[in-house]
Parts: C-alpha cells; sequence; structure tokens
C-alpha cells in the first residue's frame, strides 16, 4: 500500500473536517444576523413602546422605549447613535458577504470530498494490484 496516499487521504479528510465546521460557523452566524434583522424590523414597525430587553444569559426585562434609536458598539468601546433601519441595511449587507463566503466554503468543501474519494479508489486499485 502506498503511505503517501494514505497520509494525502488523512490530510484531505482532516481539511473536509476544519470546512464543515467553518460552513457550520457561518450557518450559525447567518441564523443569529438573519434573526437579529427581524426583530429590528419589528422594533421598526412596531408602534408599541414596550420591549423585552436582554440583561445576558437568557435573562430579559420588560423595558419602556423613549426612543427607536439606537447605541451600537462599532469597536474600541466606541459607540455611536444609528437609526433601527440604518443598522438593517448594515445587516443586510453582512447577511450577504456571509452567504457568498458559505457559498465559497460549499465549493471548497466539494473539491475536498472529490479529491479525497479520488485518492481512496486510487488507494483501492493499488490494494487491488497488490493481491
Amino acid at each position: 500500500m502506498d503511505q503517501a496516499l494514505v497520509i494525502k487521504a488523512s490530510m484531505l479528510e482532516k481539511k473536509m473536517q476544519e470546512a464543515g465546521g467553518e460552513i457550520e460557523f457561518v450557518e450559525k452566524e447567518l441564523t443569529e444576523l438573519s434573526r437579529f434583522s427581524d426583530n429590528l424590523g419589528y422594533l421598526i414597525s412596531s408602534k408599541d413602546n414596550i420591549a423585552l430587553s436582554s440583561l445576558g444569559k437568557g435573562v430579559l426585562i420588560k423595558t419602556e422605549l423613549k426612543e427607536k434609536e439606537l447605541f451600537v458598539d462599532v469597536g474600541s468601546g466606541v459607540i455611536v447613535r444609528k437609526e433601527p433601519e440604518e443598522v438593517r441595511n448594515i445587516l443586510k449587507d453582512q447577511i450577504a458577504k456571509l452567504a457568498e463566503a458559505r457559498m465559497r466554503l460549499i465549493a471548497r468543501a466539494q473539491i475536498l470530498r472529490e479529491n479525497f474519494f479520488s485518492v481512496l479508489k486510487e488507494i483501492e486499485k493499488n490494494q487491488q494490484t497488490e493481491s
């Protein structure tokens, strides 16, 4: 049996697993951003001035909205005011970019999978000729 082919198959399998993990992460992010965008849509269209606000770790508190302007942490402790529509547009761009990244990752994973099965066939062929 060709040891180099076995090593190559092992490396490809590891890369396939890594790609699967990356796809899973991106899909989770897409789900969270989509849910966030939906919630912003509700905030934008709602005439209600009462909302449930997260304190963290699944704990919510009922709050009265005095305004709908949002405070957004843009990094390094810098907080800026933004309208919900602005934030929702930013989210739409982020969702589009993540969806593109997801498609690239899926294509890469498919190529890795094809290469992996090609190497497995080659190993099998070599084993048959050795027998």
